[in-house]
């Protein structure tokens, strides 16, 4: 988006989304959101609706993990990776045994096997997976 020279970019990660602002001469500034460059790209609506940040998807993930302990993954098939070998997607599936209660919502475990499926895309940089980048507590304009 540009008004008049100034242009403004968002970068809308997997699990970050940084915008920044560059001014007519060139300068450049990261858009601070609560103090910091990064802002969460994950969100979690909850089971009455309520839409929820990182730390309640955090939470809500652990929650999973309790109720489904034994979870396996397995990746299938082959592995797609870009021709400039920036990206990586693949698919996998998931099984497990409910042992624990899942809470949110409130469901008792059942002692059943379970299966999801899902695809992944990680990112590369010099022949490695590249860490999302991590919140940085003060950012000053550059030239």
């Amino acid at each position: 988006m540009t008004a008049e020279g100034f242009a403004l970019g968002v970068d809308l990660g997997t699990s970050h989304t940084v915008a920044v602002l560059r001014w007519p001469d060139g300068r450049t500034r990261p858009l601070l959101f609560d103090g910091v460059p990064l802002l969460p790209s994950a969100v979690y609506l909850d089971p009455n609706g309520a839409l929820h940040g990182q730390a309640a998807l955090g939470e809500w993930i652990a929650s999973i993990l309790r109720a489904f302990g034994d979870v396996e993954f397995q990746v299938v098939g082959q592995p797609l990776i870009a021709l400039d070998r920036s990206r990586l997607m693949f698919e996998w599936v998931g099984t497990s045994r409910m042992t624990g209660a899942l809470d949110p919502p409130g469901f008792a475990p059942t002692g059943r096997r379970m299966r999801v499926q899902g695809v992944d895309l990680w990112r590369m940089r010099d022949g490695r997976i590249e860490a999302p980048p991590q919140p940085a507590r003060s950012a000053a304009p550059t030239s």
